[in-house]
């Protein structure tokens, strides 16, 4: 399809058409979207007659549920400001610019605040301490480093924002130098050949992708993820959360706030997050409203490993209430039965994972009828996991 001219109401059909068909194809939790389909489809929607409805459509980059053209023109972006062939080129030159440029190096190495205040040094004047012809070698240091930034193709999560993360994962940043996407790859592939990046952590990025994939109608606040493929590295994307920040304490100021912890909790606890520590929950500010976004969700889904890790249960007063009726809807029979048929199709999830999810399903409906607070079920819930893995675990043995 190529956007050609037609009859008004047989474009807007096939318009449509194209969007729910691009949403699909990018939903899949089955095979990465390539950087050539990606290119296609950004060639399909906004380089042709479709262009203008495209480019409104676009702006809507909601966190939890962003337009399907905003996720293709935003990740496009971020491919080509990758000015490589390849991404282990783009990190093969990181690797040479750290060690030849001191100033790059410096800058890098910095806390955000003093990244801002080297970059403020272009805007200092002559004073007491500070002579004209040095205010010059600041403008021309920071025009250098500048200049140097742009030739810095990718950036590590621990490079760009300071952040110790354990597995490898980019910051993709758009043409405007904003974050815009986290981008966690399992796999180089090369001609058909696929090897993993690092050994042990390969299907990560399908989990990743597969709870964003149950968050059904996005009532859970789980940022967009999607399976893609890189320039030869294939894993996942999550939305960066612009403006958010992590929280020891929140106060709910409204019903959104406190819905969305519930929703989290009801979440973390059905799917057997092993990994949702203060990192991996941010807060944000929109419109007087704080909401809130668990990130990093590639630990869910049952494992024998580790217990659930919830540790943001004493930051707020909307787990010693119960759960509203609307939260509530998360763990109905109906809610687990669209859950038990979205694990059906990804073949590697383990059978304890559904049936967790059917365990855990009742005995959040047992509590909420019981008028249970969330952090009672909590406890009975937690208290049900820790049985079944140490179940699961002599299982395990009696036939090894």
């Amino acid at each position: 399809m190529n956007g050609r001219k037609m009859g008004a109401g047989h474009s807007q059909e096939l318009f449509a058409e194209c969007i729910e068909l691009a949403s699909n194809q990018l939903s899949s939790i089955q095979r990465p979207t390539t950087t050539k389909e990606i290119e296609n489809l950004h060639q399909l929607f906004f380089e042709h007659d479709w262009e203008e409805d495209a480019e409104k459509l676009s702006q809507d980059s909601n966190p939890r549920a962003p337009h399907v053209l905003y996720v293709i023109k935003s990740l496009y972006d971020c491919i080509n400001c990758i000015r490589f062939p390849t991404f282990q080129q783009a990190v093969d030159q990181n690797t040479q610019l750290l060690q030849k440029d001191s100033l790059l190096t410096t800058y890098i190495g910095s806390t955000l605040e003093d990244r801002k205040a080297i970059l403020e040094m272009e805007n200092v004047s002559p004073d007491q301490e500070r002579s004209e012809e040095d205010c010059k070698k600041f403008k021309e240091m920071v025009a250098q480093l500048k200049t140097d930034l742009t030739k810095f193709p990718v950036w590590t999560v621990k490079q760009r924002l300071l952040i110790p993360h354990t597995k490898l994962a980019y910051v993709l940043l758009g043409s405007d130098m904003k974050e815009k996407w986290i981008f966690k790859p399992d796999y180089q592939v090369e001609q058909e050949k696929i090897w993993a990046l690092t050994p042990g952590s390969t299907d990560t990025s399908a989990k990743e992708v597969l709870a964003f994939v149950l968050n059904i109608s996005k009532r859970f606040p789980i940022p967009a993820t999607y399976l893609v493929e890189i320039k030869g590295y294939q894993g996942s994307v999550q939305l960066f959360v612009e403006n958010a920040r992590h929280a020891n304490t929140i106060e709910p100021k409204d019903e959104k706030t406190n819905a969305d912890l519930q929703s989290l909790l009801v979440f973390d606890l059905l799917f057997a997050n092993r990994d949702r520590n203060n990192d991996n929950f941010l807060i944000r500010e929109e419109s007087e409203i704080t909401r809130v976004y668990g990130i990093d969700n590639e630990a869910c889904l049952k494992s024998t490993d580790e217990p659930i890790k919830v540790e943001y249960l004493q930051i707020s007063s909307a787990f010693n209430q119960q759960f509203t009726d609307e939260v509530a809807e998360l763990f109905s029979e109906r809610s687990i039965d669209e859950y038990q048929n979205i694990l059906s199709t990804f073949p590697n999830i383990r059978p304890n994972a559904k049936q967790w999810l059917a365990q855990a399903g009742r005995l959040f409906r047992e509590g909420h009828i019981n008028k249970k607070t969330a952090l009672e079920i909590v406890t009975t819930i937690k208290r049900a996991f820790e049985t079944s893995r140490n179940e699961d675990k002599e299982n395990f043995g009696s036939h090894s």
